[in-house]
């Protein structure tokens, strides 16, 4: 059985406690009206009428989001309630909301809500400052084509992420409208053009865009970068601009523009090249120089990395590399020009070649932080991989992997040799702290990556995961308590047993284990009793730990029954 854990539940707020309370009150007053539609009908706009008047902010937008949580699961549980809930739903907006997701919950996905909750925009809640809207309204497209004169009577709004339904008219005067926006999510709608990059442009206050799966050409971006000096993070695809990802007018003249810089460097000697120094042009001008922060690339020639003469500030890079496309070679020299690069996303997409991978981090890897790898081959060529970033980034703390995968023949405990062996001069990523593995997991690779990372919080394992066993998590805690860990997630079929998640619950901070589904015993969802000894021995002990059998739950401790809410733009 588990050890006896330390309770380490998080005492509640005093306005969670009275969100909470209040939720309960008007659920249940709710279940007792839900069969008299009339009685309901006169009760939820004396409800709303109550809130709007006697709640505060905070405590309004909690209970809010509280309700809908709960109206979500009541509505995947029983149809039958769908009716009273529609009626009920609307009655929560108000002038005291600020953020409204039409996205994160089922319950605002049934049409007649959506059509109800739209209808009610802007006047129920003129202070709204975050709006998301998207999957809700995929299949409505009709429903949200005079959204911009629901926009034109949202001027407080400082984040609007309009995901697959946005089109240029949508967009019409949005910076005379939203005068305030920071940030801005387009992504995925596909009917947006270069006819709206206008209207976004006189958003001088962005600071955040996410332009994926547009219509935007790098013409268009370049006019909008140009435009929004504050513009930092710009989300994007190479393939939404001309084909080619170009934050300048074309292709060909960014490689102008960089072209003599290129050919300077080569010429200046380390101290100029990694001066602070803007470069030039040959009057002595200086170049334009942009704030993004972020870049992508597909297959990049040398010449191409050097964009850090003109985006000085950049933080973040991605390198996409499809190698039968690719008919050069590259020189990764340019890399050591990027003095605040930290985040490096690299995606080799049709093979693994790591003599490049080796190249580009010996470059710049003393600077990464946070290094995404992508690789399509199998888990024996690519092995080293692991021994290349371990030597090259020795200040990692948060590792990616995904991608690789089994090939049936290959001797596990061969090809885990292939790592190099850990000693007490040598440790692989002693200052890891998230760890996202996507590829073919064995208990070899696990121990090797975390066995001598004492400051682990999150573990994520997804892919192959079929030969991880409970011997992993043995010698991991042999050697590593993992005092900070908080997190370990499983996403698919595995030879774990309960076992396994007794001693993972053995760190001090655990707060969420699971796919509890996928442990061996668990084939065919059998043995929840399991589950539900583990939420009993939780709540009786106030351990504080969510364990999720299928998928995350709205409550901590809770079943798992419900979905995890989406990132925010």
């Amino acid at each position: 059985m588990c050890p006896r854990m330390p309770a380490q539940a998080v005492v509640p707020s005093l306005q969670h406690l009275a969100s909470s309370t209040l939720c309960n009150t008007v659920l249940e007053v709710f279940h007792a009206l839900h069969t008299q539609e009339a009685s309901l009908s006169t009760w939820a706009p004396s409800l709303h009428s109550l809130l709007s008047l006697h709640l505060q902010r905070s405590l309004y937008q909690e209970l809010v989001e509280e309700v809908l949580l709960r109206l979500d699961l009541v509505m995947a549980s029983s149809p039958a309630l769908r009716p009273a809930v529609r009626l009920l739903v609307p009655a929560l907006l108000g002038p005291q909301l600020r953020r409204l997701d039409f996205t994160r919950l089922r319950v605002v996905a049934d049409k007649a809500i959506v059509r109800s909750l739209y209808a009610a925009l802007p006047q129920a809640c003129p202070n709204l400052q975050h709006l998301t809207m998207g999957q809700s309204f995929f299949f409505l497209p009709e429903l949200v084509s005079d959204l911009d004169t629901k926009l034109a009577q949202m001027p407080r709004l400082t984040s609007l992420s309009l995901h697959y339904i946005a089109t240029d008219s949508i967009l019409t005067k949005l910076a005379v409208h939203c005068p305030n926006l920071i940030q801005l999510s387009l992504k995925g709608s596909g009917k947006v053009t270069d006819e709206c990059v206008g209207d976004i442009s006189g958003c001088s206050h962005l600071t955040v865009l996410d332009i994926q799966g547009t219509q935007i050409t790098g013409n268009g971006l370049l006019e909008i970068i140009d435009h929004c000096p504050q513009l930092a993070w710009v989300e994007h695809c190479p393939f939404n601009c001309d084909s080619d990802f170009k934050i300048f007018k074309s292709r060909q003249e960014m490689l102008d523009l960089i072209q003599k810089g290129y050919l300077e460097l080569q010429a200046q000697n380390n101290r100029a090249v990694n001066s602070e120094t803007p470069p030039t042009d040959a009057t002595g001008v200086v170049k334009t120089q942009y704030n993004i922060r972020n870049f992508w690339l597909f297959n990049p020639k040398s010449e191409e990395l050097l964009i850090s003469l003109l985006c000085p500030k950049l933080e973040k890079m991605r390198l996409d590399f499809v190698f039968q496309d690719m008919t050069f070679a590259l020189d990764v020299a340019p890399l050591s020009t990027f003095k605040h690069l930290h985040t490096l996303d690299l995606n080799f997409y049709d093979n693994h070649r790591n003599p490049l991978l080796f190249k580009i981090l010996k470059t710049c890897g003393l600077r990464i932080k946070t290094l995404i790898y992508n690789v399509f081959a199998d888990y024996r060529s690519i092995v080293d991989c692991h021994n290349i970033i371990a030597r090259t980034c020795p200040n990692l703390t948060h590792l990616t992997f995904i991608g690789d995968y089994r090939v049936e023949g290959q001797e596990d405990t061969e090809t885990d040799a292939l790592l190099q062996s850990r000693t007490p001069d040598f440790q692989p990523h002693p200052r890891l702290e998230e760890l996202k593995l996507g590829g073919y997991c064995t208990d070899g690779r696990l121990v090797w990556l975390l066995a001598g990372a004492p400051n682990i919080r999150t573990i994520s394992l997804d892919g192959n995961l079929e030969q991880l066993g409970d011997g992993a998590w043995t010698r991991i805690l042999a050697e590593n308590s993992m005092d900070h860990l908080q997190s370990v997630w499983f996403n698919t079929s595995t030879k774990m047993s309960m076992a396994s998640i007794h001693r993972i619950l053995e760190c001090p901070r655990v707060r969420r284990v699971g796919r509890l589904i996928h442990l061996v015993e668990h084939t065919g969802g059998a043995r929840r009793d399991n589950l539900t000894q583990l939420l009993e021995k939780a709540r009786r002990e106030n351990w504080g730990v969510e364990f999720v059998w299928v998928t995350p739950g709205p409550i901590l401790g809770g079943t798992g029954e419900g979905d995890p809410p989406l990132p925010h733009i």
